[in-house]
């Protein structure tokens, strides 16, 4: 016979274990909620400061020259420590990432009615934080740049609207420059210039900076730390995005495309190193590579930037007046024209859906950021080159 039992009588006052958690629960999210606001703070100042930069570039000129460089100064030099790209390396864990942390969110509603809102809060606070990390890096290190002065005030190169036949005569400078570069740079099998087969990639990314070494001797605005840049690992499908190079501000890292074209390659080098030393806008980055690769003491990297701004100017030349084009391009010696051909040749193999899209988010992207011509920015360098032979008294340019 089994003994019987009573309960006993709980305790006036008493709660249940589940008035309890709930109870406890509310606490928590109350604390969670509380956690945000700190980082909601520190995102009004960056956008309070974006605003005030916006109206002031001689103050974001400021920051751009004299404190940004102390803030991505360690993660430079860490990034001339490593061998590879970082944003290479770290691109699909974070992807991953991301995944998971959208996927708790999404299945934290699953959870018992007390818990949903908890596990929920836990997840969003992870993907906020990640936000503010990526939101501060981008402004401090990149999104700021694009409001300081533009670097015809910096560099005193007034540009101003030029006829057609002053960026022709620009033009046949460049090409002239260039031919003489050519005949010093070795070829292929096919006739097409090729890099030093005994160089490798990284004495390439280190060599680079002569120029900006040179350049800043007589231009202080180019002076800045060293910057190695890095080759992409899957540069070859890179190129069906259209990507030459990339400035990750996340991790001020220069990555660089191996897979194009060799004068290419070396331009790029140089434009995405300007993206590192505070250089923002393409077309002055595009600039600032130019000025770097004349500089620079080896006839490489010279021919790379005369030529690059001879083909950004003779596609500007041909939309304003075909037959000045046309009679450019008869000038042009036959070394040049195979190098130009072969880089037309292999961008033509990569054209497709994945291109024309990527382009167009670029293009987005640019507009963004207060550049109104978006990725024909790119050629919009060749305004600078103009004034810059302007300033030097090289041509006539009246």
């Amino acid at each position: 016979m089994n003994r019987a039992t009573s309960p006993l009588p709980r305790p006036e006052g008493g709660h249940k274990p589940k008035d309890r958690t709930i109870s406890a629960n509310r606490r928590q999210i109350r604390r969670l909620g509380l956690s945000f606001v700190p980082g909601l703070v520190w995102f009004g100042l960056l956008v309070w400061g974006y605003r005030i930069l916006s109206r002031h570039s001689d103050w974001a000129e400021a920051y751009s020259r004299y404190v940004r460089p102390w803030l991505i100064r360690p993660l430079v030099w860490l990034n001339g420590l490593l061998p590879f790209s970082l944003t290479e390396v770290l691109l699909l864990p974070l992807a991953l990432l991301l995944l998971i942390i959208l996927l708790r969110l999404v299945f934290s509603w699953l959870a018992p009615a007390g818990w949903r809102v908890l596990r929920a809060l836990r997840s969003l606070r992870v993907l906020y934080i990640l936000f503010l990390i990526a939101v501060s890096l981008y402004l401090l290190f990149h999104g700021y740049n694009f409001l300081r002065q533009p670097l015809s005030e910096s560099l005193d190169l007034p540009v101003q609207a030029q006829s057609s036949q002053t960026l022709y005569e620009t033009c046949v400078l460049l090409k002239q420059h260039a031919a003489a570069l050519r005949e010093q740079l070795p070829e292929d099998q096919d006739g097409v210039f090729t890099l030093t087969a005994s160089e490798t990639q990284a004495q390439l990314f280190k060599r680079a900076n002569l120029g900006y070494e040179a350049a800043a001797q007589e231009l202080s605005l180019l002076d800045g730390p060293t910057v190695m840049a890095k080759g992409v690992w899957l540069s070859h499908w890179w190129s069906y995005t259209g990507t030459t190079g990339m400035f990750m501000p996340l991790l001020a890292e220069a990555n660089v495309n191996t897979d194009i074209q060799p004068d290419e390659e070396l331009f790029t080098i140089l434009h995405e190193i300007a993206h590192v030393q505070g250089i923002a806008r393409e077309d002055e980055a595009n600039f600032v590579a130019f000025l770097t690769g004349i500089y620079h003491p080896d006839p490489d990297f010279q021919y790379a930037a005369y030529l690059a701004a001879l083909i950004h100017g003779s596609n500007s030349l041909y939309q304003y007046d075909k037959d000045l084009w046309q009679q450019l391009w008869e000038q042009i010696p036959a070394s040049l024209q195979r190098d130009i051909q072969a880089r037309n040749a292999y961008w033509d193999q990569f054209e497709g859906p994945v291109q024309t899209q990527t382009q167009k988010t670029n293009d987005s992207f640019l507009k963004a950021n207060q550049q109104e011509s978006g990725i024909h920015s790119y050629g919009q360098m060749i305004d600078l080159v103009i004034s810059y032979y302007q300033k030097q008294g090289v041509i006539d340019l009246g």
